[in-house]
């Protein structure tokens, strides 16, 4: 199906979403990590462009 969850358990995936919202970006968005790296805090930024959404059914 090329979806990255199908045959977790969790869900099916359903149709593409046309035009997401900003909230719908914002819920699903990979901000990034905090990590200890040779005993400092550090902040590792996730960038990267926007993806498609789809819909879901929960199963």
């Amino acid at each position: 199906m090329g979806c990255c969850w199908a045959g977790t358990g969790g869900g099916r995936p359903g149709p593409p979403i046309e035009r997401p919202t900003a909230r719908e970006h914002f819920l699903t968005a990979r901000w990034g990590m905090h990590n200890t790296f040779f005993g400092r805090q550090t902040y590792l930024p996730n960038n990267h462009p926007q993806g498609p959404l789809h819909r879901a059914e929960l199963v």
